[in-house]
């Protein structure tokens, strides 16, 4: 079981404060909780996600261990910046691969509705192949942006997360 981590004094815009083991910092994960150190280990635990992390004191960094996912983050002495091999960073191909998750499945529908149009159409009517390539192209950007926000780990996306989390399983 954690200790009850004491308030954090407040430090100036200018200030600088280094990684180390003694002191408690936002958690990078959840955002919500606090990581210290555990007890006789190099490395830290969230109390609120309960997620462990270790920790590299000269590169000042941390990275998750309790996950199939190797999560890193770098301590700039104020904030937590998300670290990402340079494998895993957004290329132009993963670009172009979500123009074409997004607009090839919709390109489809229309144009099997263009070239193949239905036998009764009233005019000035839009045609049904045109709405459902309007909804595929949403779905489909829905499902893109989703796949984004989670893996940049955008502080909206997470925060949306938590709460619904805390809305299912503490209500």
């Amino acid at each position: 079981m954690l200790p009850v981590p004491s308030r954090p004094t407040p430090l100036l815009d200018d200030q600088f404060r280094p990684l180390n083991l003694a002191d408690h910092y936002a958690c990078p994960l959840c955002l919500q909780g606090q990581v210290q150190s555990l007890f006789l280990t190099e490395a830290l635990a969230c109390q609120r996600c309960r997620h462990i992390f270790t920790v590299d004191l000269p590169n000042q960094q941390i990275r998750v261990t309790d996950s199939p996912d190797s999560m890193g983050w770098a301590w700039t002495g104020k904030t937590w910046k998300i670290i990402r091999p340079a494998a895993q960073r957004l290329t132009q191909t993963i670009g172009w691969v979500a123009g074409l998750l997004i607009g090839l499945p919709a390109t489809l529908v229309w144009l099997g509705g263009y070239l193949f149009p239905p036998l009764s159409s009233s005019p000035g009517e839009l045609p049904f192949a045109v709405l459902w390539a309007g909804l595929t192209l949403v779905a489909h950007s829905v499902v893109v942006l989703w796949l984004l926000a989670s893996y940049y780990q955008l502080p909206v996306y997470l925060g949306a997360m938590i709460r619904a989390w805390k809305y299912q399983y503490l209500s």
